[in-house]
C-alpha cells in the first residue's frame, strides 16, 4: 500500500478540480477520467467516490459536453447564453468533485470542500464569463 495523502495535498486536489471546473467543467471530468482510465491518476480506496469518472457513459457524456462547450465559445450570443445557464452548473459540478476528493468519515471536511469548492469554481466561472461578457460585446 502506497503512502496516504496529506491534508495539504487533498486540499490543493480539491482546489484545482475547482478551479479547473470553473473554466471548462466538463473537459475537466474528461481528463479526470481519462487519467484514472490510463492508470495515470491512482485512486486509494477511501476516494472511490471518484471512480465513476473513468465509466465510458460519464466520459462519453463528458466529451460530448466539452465538444458541445468549445463549439458554443465561438458564437458571441451562444457563448453568452451557455455562460449563463453554466453559472449554476459549474460551481456545483466543482463542489461535487471537492467534496469527492475530501475523506468521507470526515463530515467538517466534506462541508468546507463542498463550500470552498463551489465558491472557488464560481470565482474562476466569473472571471470566465466575465470577461467574455466583456469581449462579446465588443465590435
Amino acid at each position: 500500500m502506497g503512502v496516504q495523502p496529506g491534508i495539504v495535498e487533498i486540499l490543493g486536489l480539491a482546489a484545482s478540480v475547482s478551479l479547473l471546473s470553473g473554466w471548462r467543467l466538463y473537459l475537466c471530468i474528461l481528463a479526470t477520467g481519462l487519467a484514472m482510465q490510463f492508470g495515470v491518476l491512482p485512486l486509494p480506496e477511501h476516494r472511490a467516490a471518484l471512480k465513476v469518472l473513468a465509466n465510458p457513459w460519464v466520459m462519453g457524456a463528458a466529451g460530448i459536453a466539452a465538444t458541445a462547450e468549445f463549439f458554443a465559445d465561438k458564437v458571441a450570443w451562444l457563448d453568452s447564453a451557455w455562460d449563463a445557464v453554466h453559472t449554476l452548473i459549474r460551481p456545483l459540478g466543482g463542489a461535487l468533485l471537492a467534496l469527492a476528493v475530501v475523506d468521507p468519515s470526515d463530515p467538517a471536511t466534506q462541508v468546507i470542500a463542498f463550500v470552498l469548492g463551489g465558491g472557488a469554481t464560481l470565482l474562476a466561472h466569473g472571471a470566465k464569463a466575465g470577461a467574455q461578457a466583456v469581449v462579446n460585446a465588443s465590435p
